[in-house]
C-alpha cells in the first residue's frame, strides 16, 4: 500500500473522524486531551478518545488535520476476526456516542479542558459505554497533567 507524500487534509468542522494515538503529533497545549479511555476494549480506545478530543477541539475553535504517514508499521500477527468481533458492536454505536457528545454542552478552551473531559466521559459512563472506574482513571490523569504543566511553567 502506498500513500501520497507531503499531503495534508484539514478536517471539516462538522466531521468526526477516528484517529490513532500512535504516531500522532500533538501540541503540548493539548496534553490533557491525550487521555485514552481504559474501561472498554483496547480496540476502541483510540476511536473514542478521538471523538471526545474532536468535540473539545471544535468547542475550542481548534482545527485538526491528517498528514501523510510519517512511520511504517510492521504489524505483529494478530487475529483479524477477533479484532472485528471486539470492534463491530462499538462501531455500530459510534453514531450514538457522537450524538451524546454533541448534545452535551461544554465550555471549550484550554482552561476548560479538564472540565470538558470530565463532563464528556461522565456522559459516556452514564450511557453505559464506559465503566464508572473510567472517571477515577481520568481524574488521576488530569492530576498528573496538572502537575506536569505546573512544573513546566518554571
Amino acid at each position: 500500500m502506498s500513500f501520497l507524500d507531503n499531503t495534508t487534509v484539514l478536517i471539516p468542522e462538522s466531521f468526526y473522524t477516528p484517529f490513532n494515538s500512535q504516531a500522532t503529533l500533538w501540541s503540548p497545549t493539548l496534553l490533557p486531551l491525550m487521555y485514552l479511555p481504559m474501561t472498554y476494549t483496547f480496540r476502541m480506545t483510540n476511536i473514542w478518545q478521538s471523538f471526545v478530543c474532536q468535540r473539545i477541539l471544535r468547542a475550542s475553535e481548534i482545527r485538526w488535520a491528517y498528514n501523510s504517514p510519517i512511520v511504517f508499521q510492521d504489524r505483529n500477527f494478530h487475529n483479524l476476526i477477533k479484532d472485528f468481533v471486539d470492534e463491530i458492536q462499538r462501531y455500530i454505536n459510534n453514531s450514538e456516542i457522537v450524538d451524546i457528545l454533541e448534545e452535551t454542552t461544554i465550555k471549550g478552551g484550554k482552561a476548560n479542558f479538564a472540565h470538558d473531559l470530565t463532563l464528556l466521559y461522565s456522559r459516556l459512563v452514564e450511557n453505559g459505554f464506559l465503566q464508572e472506574l473510567e472517571l477515577e482513571l481520568l481524574n488521576s490523569w488530569l492530576l498528573d497533567v496538572s502537575y506536569i504543566e505546573a512544573n513546566n511553567e518554571n
